[in-house]
């Protein structure tokens, strides 16, 4: 019997969807037949696009965003999936406006606070699953762990993102409202720490050399207002980093009792500013929660992760059959 095969349509190249792509392909081959492509790469052109996926039996767009510029009666005989990985479009306009592919769509959201939001949407059906984030251990794996032991250096204070992501309308990432400002303040104002950030505006560095990245920092800072999955908490904790975060996505979700600790109960800077200094004074709980975080990531490997796409997929077919 031939694989169902499956068009996993990503944004870009190398970024966030691409690399979760890759990872089903990974982990769901010998389950599906994946062709995967991006719309960037293929000029975002829907022409160019068919090309590659017009043999697929399941059409599935990660950004949903992609899918106004997509003639669909070209694939009437096809079945449609997106996904919800954010908590933009959420007013009363937007919502009427995406409510053609609510409605065309079959669909999954990636947390838990996420289901709760689309499940009161009227206008749309609800989401057929949650289906979360994944981390690989073979990219994301702990190194130089003894550099936690050592207390007579400066805390290395690390960042993950695009600074600039929609800063036309917000500093959602918070890399320059909050992150930025306060470890400079500090220190000027003398405490022994120092911001070491990959920012994708300065450098983009390659997906699988980030492992190196994290194993310069003490402690990752999340300070978004908005988030689906905060990769890099996901990234951080399975290279045995602490972090520090907003109450954001599937934070709640994944960290351990005593990461919630670092939860930031306010989005401001006071409230970064004393995390930061509570682990420049009490470094002995690096270790603890870096041990912690270690344990907790287990059940959110890629592995595992992925058998939630085998059920959703499984789940399309069936109800088509």
């Amino acid at each position: 019997m031939s694989k169902v095969k499956i068009g996993l349509i990503t944004d870009r190249d190398n970024w966030a969807f691409a690399n979760h792509a890759k990872q089903l392909k990974k982990h769901l081959g010998e389950d599906f037949d994946f062709t995967i492509v991006s719309f960037d790469g293929c000029n975002k052109n829907a022409d160019e696009l068919h090309t590659h996926i017009k043999d697929c039996d399941i059409l599935h767009f990660f950004w949903r965003e992609i899918i106004p510029y997509i003639p669909l009666d070209r694939y009437k005989d096809k079945l449609l999936s997106t996904a919800v990985y954010d908590h933009l479009f959420l007013g009363e306009r937007s919502i009427k406006k995406r409510k053609p592919i609510f409605h065309n769509f079959h669909y999954y959201v990636c947390s838990e606070r996420l289901y709760e939001i689309y499940k009161q949407i009227d206008a749309y059906p609800d989401p057929i699953m949650i289906i979360e984030d994944g981390v690989d251990p073979d990219l994301f794996y702990p190194q130089n762990m003894e550099r936690f032991e050592r207390q007579d250096r400066p805390l290395k204070v690390g960042w993950v993102g695009n600074s600039k992501w929609s800063i036309s309308i917000e500093d959602f990432k918070g890399f320059r409202t909050f992150v930025q400002p306060v470890v400079s303040e500090l220190m000027k104002e003398g405490h022994p720490v120092e911001g070491i950030y990959a920012d994708r505006v300065k450098k983009m560095i390659p997906h699988e050399e980030m492992v190196d990245y994290y194993a310069t920092i003490d402690v990752l800072i999340c300070m978004s207002k908005i988030e689906g999955t905060p990769d890099p908490v996901l990234e951080a904790m399975a290279c045995g980093v602490p972090v520090i975060s907003t109450d954001v996505g599937v934070v709640p979700q994944v960290l351990g009792e005593k990461q919630k600790e670092f939860v930031l109960k306010s989005r401001d800077e006071k409230a970064l500013r004393d995390a930061i200094i509570s682990l420049t004074n009490n470094r002995e709980k690096l270790h603890e929660l870096s041990m912690e975080n270690m344990e907790r990531i287990k059940d959110w490997y890629w592995a595992k992760q992925s058998r939630k796409f085998k059920t959703y997929f499984d789940q399309l077919i069936d109800e088509h059959r």
